[in-house]
């Protein structure tokens, strides 16, 4: 009976024992494991960092920049979607008012992410006069291992350090590499990795990750213009009025990335806002429209789908379309301040001042070919032209890479604005460019004969064609021809046309279809635009080859592009085929 009790006494004494053994394992755990990211002292490679000092202190740089960033853009989308300021009594002297409204782009809980800087765990610990202390060390590297955040700066030289390492935890996939040059200081360095990683960490995009969607210096400008509408905002709800001009800064630094980007709603409706603000109404009701078309997607969020149904966003265009196009100030005809480089017999090129030696250079490459495009255009056309364009040269794009484009208040007004290409080289044709293709939206509106929309996906599959025919590759950047080949479903955009111009896919189609005729059929450019229908399956039809034009087209597609593998095409005519 004794050994009984006895051994019911060790086997309670050994349970317990056992109990505290796991309850002292999952502290130890919890100690030595975070919840958070761990930032690893940052190796620096190029500058002498022998204790690690400076490692250490990039790494909290790094911390502390993620934070700000964080903090910023949590409130600026508080701010953005407060409720509307009351209207003042008394009139405003400016047209832009106020962000009217906002849908936050991104959710909170993904805007925050918690770091901490790794601490190395310093227990002196010995059995039997024998130190094993490092094992805890080892034991906390094992553990936060799967959460560790390391990076290298390699200090080139005062004006260039490349920024390496691996985001893996960040991005939930294989794509964790970070890899990039940036130029200046390191102070330069660890705000650009600040915002790459903020990039990789983020998500909540039309159902897409958002380091899908944006390029890092994309997020840093998205990140700038977010910030300065909420500051804008702030700024009305205080009593201060806001004029067109800060709003259409703001706008030029979004309008760049919201045209590329279809799969994001809010974005679409975060731009028109901006636009509005700015006095663009055409622009606003573009991407107004564009946000309504992305609200039916089987993707888009309740709040997205239920604002693309309210009648006050029809009420809304409404109002916007019924305003005056351009600028109303008599003493300053344009958008921006200009100077003008000089005319010929159909046009008068001017470039805005900022531009400085390359505007004047810019203008003058455009105001030498601009003629001889114009009765290209003509030819085309079959006459009944326009009499004389207004190109301005403007700066749309801050980063001078040209992607901010070009556009005109309506199909057909002759003023247009057109980006200019400085960086990584200047290019004055990229601009010609752009002047033609907004002079085939106001010839096809002087024609009337199925091109006059120049906001559908026909009318812009036109004058991108055009435009490339006249400029063999100097707007391959702006490429939609893969947007298209790349869908699974390959949609029909020959017979139906998309009122937006904002959708690569179907722009995709309209002007993959469009060399089709041209390069594949060998049809004169003359002959296809004088034929035009009410969709490219009537032009089609009007060229007197059937009504198989879109199973024909489609099929040769699918012969050379296979769907469901990348087509890699960097241009919109990859044509002819065998």
């Amino acid at each position: 009976m004794d050994s009984i009790i006895r051994l019911m006494a060790y086997l309670i004494v050994g349970a317990v024992l056992l109990y505290c053994d796991v309850l002292y394992i999952r502290a130890l755990r919890q100690t030595l494991e975070p919840d958070e990211y761990v930032i690893m002292p940052i190796k620096l490679v190029g500058q002498d960092d022998k204790d690690g000092t400076r490692g250490i202190a990039l790494a909290q740089m790094l911390q502390a920049r993620m934070k700000s960033i964080e903090r910023d853009l949590a409130d600026a989308q508080e701010q953005l979607s407060a409720p509307q300021p009351a209207k003042p009594k008394t009139p405003r002297s400016s047209v832009g008012a106020d962000v009217i409204s906002f849908i936050p782009l991104m959710s909170a809980e993904t805007v925050r992410m918690p770091t901490s800087l790794l601490e190395p765990a310093n227990v002196n610990v010995s059995v039997g006069s024998v130190q094993v202390g490092g094992v805890v060390p080892w034991i906390q590297n094992l553990l936060v291992r799967k959460r560790t955040l390391a990076f290298t700066l390699y200090v080139v030289d005062a004006n260039k350090t490349i920024v390496s390492g691996d985001a893996t935890p960040l991005s939930g996939s294989d794509n964790g590499a970070v890899y990039f040059e940036s130029g200046g200081s390191q102070d330069k360095a660890i705000s650009d990795l600040s915002f790459a990683l903020l990039l990789k960490h983020l998500t909540n995009a039309g159902g897409n990750k958002i380091d899908g969607l944006l390029s890092a210096a994309d997020f840093q400008a998205f990140a700038d213009g977010l910030v300065k509408a909420a500051a804008l905002k702030r700024k009305v709800a205080n009593g201060t009025p806001a004029t067109t001009e800060e709003f259409e800064t703001i706008f030029q630094e979004i309008v760049p990335i919201a045209r590329n980007i279809s799969s994001w709603p809010e974005l679409k409706y975060f731009a028109a806002s901006l636009a509005e603000s700015a006095g663009e109404s055409e622009q606003a009701v573009t991407f107004y429209k564009a946000f309504k078309d992305a609200a039916l997607l089987p993707n888009a969020s309740s709040k997205v789908a239920a604002l693309g149904k309210d009648a006050r966003l029809d009420e809304k265009i409404a109002s916007l379309l019924t305003r005056p196009a351009g600028p109303t100030n008599p003493d300053q005809p344009f958008d921006a301040p200009v100077t003008q480089e000089g005319s010929a017999a159909h046009c008068s090129v001017y470039y805005e001042p900022s531009l400085g030696n390359n505007g004047s250079t810019i203008a003058r490459a455009v105001l030498a070919r601009f003629d001889s495009d114009f009765a290209r255009l003509t030819e085309i056309f079959g006459g009944a032209p326009p009499q004389s364009f207004n190109i301005v040269i403007k700066k749309l794009d801050p980063t001078g890479q040209g992607n901010g484009g070009a556009y005109h208040h309506g199909c057909s007004d002759e003023t247009v604005y057109c980006d200019a290409k400085t960086n990584p080289a200047l290019d004055p044709d990229f601009t010609g460019a752009l002047a033609v293709s907004q002079a085939t939206d106001v010839f096809g509106a002087y024609q009337n004969k199925g091109w006059s929309d120049c906001g559908n996906s026909k009318g812009t599959g036109l004058k991108r064609a055009l435009a490339a025919a006249l400029y063999p590759g100097k707007l391959d950047t702006y490429q939609t021809a893969s947007s298209w080949l790349d869908n699974p479903n390959r949609p029909d955009y020959v017979n139906r046309n998309d009122p937006s111009d904002q959708n690569a896919v179907s722009t995709g189609c309209a002007v993959l279809f469009l060399n089709y005729l041209h390069t594949q059929l060998k049809i004169p450019w003359k002959k296809i635009v004088q034929a035009g229908g009410t969709t490219l399956g009537q032009t089609y039809a009007n060229l007197g080859l059937g009504n198989d034009g879109f199973p024909k087209f489609r099929q040769l597609m699918d012969k050379h592009y296979p769907r469901g593998k990348p087509s890699r095409l960097n241009s919109d005519n990859p044509f002819p085929l065998e």
